[in-house]
């Protein structure tokens, strides 16, 4: 369930899915769900701000480069302006 979560499904389809492809309950699939938020929860919480702003932002270097290789330079600005707001160099009104 943490890959549907992180493919951002809705609560009720995974729990859909869940029933119907591993035929438990839905109570059952409540509880997977639960548990799979823990996992994400969980993994969030270990992980220091610098650590989430450094990885964050070579994210979005690679999707400002693929952007622009393949001329969404729409995509490429809005990746840069991300990148400004997570290092705090730009205000909402600039």
């Amino acid at each position: 369930m943490v890959e549907w979560i992180s493919l951002c499904k809705p609560t009720g389809d995974m729990l859909r899915l869940a029933t119907s492809e591993w035929g438990v309950s839905k109570r059952q699939a409540e509880s997977y769900l639960y548990e799979a938020r823990a996992v994400i929860r969980e993994r969030w919480n270990n992980q220091g701000r610098k650590d989430f702003v450094a990885s964050a932002l070579e994210k979005m270097e690679r999707v400002a480069e693929l952007s622009i290789k393949t001329n969404q330079h729409s995509n490429a600005i809005g990746a840069v302006n991300l990148q400004a707001k997570l290092l705090q160099i730009t205000t909402r009104d600039n």
